[in-house]
């Protein structure tokens, strides 16, 4: 027999499960629940304690509980298009170019995209969205070697991933993954709090044996997770 808070766990847990409740929507209050399992108020905040860890829900102080949104994955075993992937979500895909244009690789970006120092570097600054909602800050630089019209493409039809893979297909991935807050100028695009967790992605993709581009995607912490398969030579 389960446990007093177990069960009232696992009965919210079902009814979002099963679709009585859904995203956004009010959970009853630790009031009700109290009153309907007959238990005491400790034991219902156990439960809707634990349902918030699991990233079931989200509780609001002096507010009440609610369905949280589902979390997106963020795929890392491949390169997607962000396009397909929200529209792979069920939402309407469009995008905010927040910046085009060209800037010098300093000694840094040199070495990440094997190119001379202050060779000219082609840097787009794009907010994919969902439904309308900000889910990434994309900012790239591309090597014109490998994409010589990149600022000329219409990023309002395509994407940068697709204007790049038009280019030459993808040869090798490399990926370094951090959590850290988005900083006041990115949180104001994602439409989020500078003081709340993001996903950061700092990509490098080759192709036709050159990098062909750098990428640093910023994707909201609370709606996004990391997933990916990889398997082993047997």
């Amino acid at each position: 027999m389960l446990a007093g808070y177990a069960t009232v766990k696992q009965d919210l847990l079902a009814a979002i499960t099963r679709g009585d409740y859904v995203a956004g929507d009010r959970l009853p209050s630790e009031s009700e629940l109290t009153a309907r399992y007959r238990l005491s108020r400790p034991t219902v905040n156990r439960a809707l304690r634990e349902l918030q860890q699991a990233g079931a829900i989200v509780r609001v102080a002096g507010v009440g509980s609610f369905v949280a949104e589902a979390k997106h994955d963020v795929p890392v075993s491949m390169v997607q298009d962000i396009a397909d992937e929200i529209r792979a979500d069920g939402q309407a895909y469009d995008c905010e170019v927040q910046e085009l244009g060209r800037t010098r690789a300093d000694a840094e970006l040199a070495v990440r995209l094997g190119v001379p120092a202050d060779t000219e570097l082609l840097r787009s600054v794009i907010v994919h969205r969902g439904n309308g909602v900000p889910v990434q800050y994309e900012a790239r630089l591309v090597n014109p070697a490998f994409c010589p019209d990149y600022l000329d493409s219409d990023f309002g039809t395509e994407t940068p991933h697709r204007v790049l893979t038009r280019a030459g297909p993808v040869e090798r991935v490399d990926h370094m993954i951090e959590a850290g807050l988005p900083g006041v100028a990115i949180a104001r695009l994602l439409r989020m709090k500078a003081t709340e967790p993001c996903l950061t992605i700092h990509r490098r993709t080759w192709s036709r044996a050159m990098v062909a581009s750098v990428a640093f995607l910023v994707y909201p912490g609370d709606r996004y997770r990391i997933s990916g398969t990889f398997t082993t030579a047997s």
